[in-house]
């Protein structure tokens, strides 16, 4: 399992991952969990939204497949996209 936290002015945010094995092959559960600490962070977090959906969270999670398929993709196996 890895964890990450980040604090900044406005939200405490804490970032969880775990990796379990299925029949298919591996299932990541990732979850991210956010702790206020001011008034501003409901509107911070609404204002952020879309930024966070659209481009953050698919962006970590393309890293992560590539990392994950570089480091243990069998030897001639087609690589999926998407």
């Amino acid at each position: 399992m890895r964890r990450r936290s980040t604090v900044n002015a406005t939200v405490h945010a804490f970032s969880c991952m775990a990796i379990r094995p299925t029949a298919e092959g591996q299932r990541l559960y990732w979850a991210v969990y956010v702790k206020p600490v001011s008034r501003w962070t409901s509107a911070y977090m609404a204002l952020i939204e879309p930024f966070r959906r659209f481009i953050v969270y698919p962006s970590i999670l393309r890293q992560l497949r590539d990392a994950w398929r570089a480091a243990y993709a069998e030897p001639g196996a087609a690589a999926e996209h998407g």
